[in-house]
């Protein structure tokens, strides 16, 4: 794994120069190549632009901030929708024919494209949309987020390759996949193939949120983790379908990280035993992100306040972005969102 490659975060895209002082602003003149189709200027005050690409070899935000450091976890915003509304849902309680047991952290009837806005504004792209659930609404939602921070945000939810190009037209920047990659509960390379061929693997990204499994519930393929940090009796299982199916598929069995590295940008994970609670970190499950994904990796699931930031850096080495959502004061919470992004500034002075 070579981070001189890869840096984790997007934010960091000021960074493109050494000169650290440079990334407290960017002049609407600035500009460099986000993905493989689009050119997009990024300005404190103003939303982004696509201006005609060009030929020329493109370089991704996160490969071209690396030029200044090796070693900057960031802070990747978030914007959940469910019934066209923005809100933060508890792990795995969101239920397809059981709409009394879905629990709600929080709901509002502020716009999505208030909190891409403050997202612009503190130029911080490389956040994720989700969403939760197939419906008109939930797709008008996610569409009113990208208008407001074109080229600034990835978007997820039953999207499929005969989707993910209108997703990019409408001003994503990537497209993120779960369960479309899966057949009868395993990885379908050729559906992610098909993926890559629609939108270029520079626009993909695979979430492989998972969760501990006694392997007496789930089948045993493999016969021995890339890291001593998973365990064959206990492993890491990716979840699918809203987080109600236990897949058999062990992320750090396998070499799977690096196969899949091949049809994506990057990956989405979270700790789905412990999203939505705020009980903390999956110590264990960033140590394996940090040492094992050979491309960009972001974490979600648990950070309660600034000392879990602090601890979530420590335990990556600094390799792994991280995702803050139902802790926040923005979506409810008593973490402060200026207090994160105060965090994720003072990685780069």
């Amino acid at each position: 794994m070579c981070w001189d490659t890869f840096l984790p975060f997007w934010p960091c895209v000021v960074l493109i120069r050494s000169d650290m002082a440079a990334a407290a602003s960017i002049s609407s003149s600035s500009s460099f190549t986000l993905r493989a189709d689009k050119h997009v200027h990024f300005s404190p005050h103003r939303s982004c632009s696509y201006r005609k690409p060009s030929r020329r070899r493109h370089v991704s935000a996160a490969a071209a901030a690396s030029s200044s450091s090796s070693s900057l976890s960031s802070f990747r915003p978030c914007i959940d929708i469910h019934g066209g509304k923005v809100k933060q849902i508890v792990g795995a309680s969101l239920q397809d024919n059981d709409a009394t047991a879905t629990l709600e952290n929080f709901s509002t009837d502020d716009k999505p494209s208030t909190f891409a806005t403050k997202y612009r504004d503190d130029q911080l792209p490389g956040g994720h949309v989700i969403m939760l659930g197939k419906s008109q609404e939930n797709a008008d939602a996610a569409r009113d987020a990208l208008v407001a921070f074109p080229g600034g945000l990835h978007v997820g939810g039953g999207i499929t390759d005969e989707s993910a190009a209108e997703w990019i037209e409408a001003g994503a920047s990537h497209v993120i996949v779960t369960s479309y990659a899966f057949t009868d509960g395993m990885i379908d390379l050729d559906k992610l193939a098909r993926l890559r061929d629609a939108v270029g693997k520079e626009r993909v990204v695979i979430d492989l949120s998972c969760k501990r499994v006694p392997s007496s519930d789930a089948t045993t393929t493999s016969e021995s983790s890339e890291s001593s940090l998973d365990d064959a009796s206990n492993p890491y299982c990716v979840c699918i379908d809203r987080w109600q199916t236990v897949t058999d598929v062990r992320p750090f069995f396998d070499d799977w990280l690096a196969r899949l590295a091949e049809y994506c940008d990057e990956f989405l994970v979270h700790a789905v035993a412990n999203e939505g609670l705020r009980g903390g970190i999956d110590e264990d499950l960033v140590r394996l992100l940090a040492a094992t994904s050979p491309i960009p990796v972001t974490y979600a699931g648990g950070v309660r306040d600034v000392s879990d930031l602090e601890r979530f850096y420590e335990v990556c080495e600094g390799k792994v972005d991280v995702t803050v959502g139902s802790a926040l004061d923005i979506f409810g919470g008593e973490l402060k969102y200026d207090d994160v992004v105060d965090w994720h500034k003072r990685l780069r002075m």
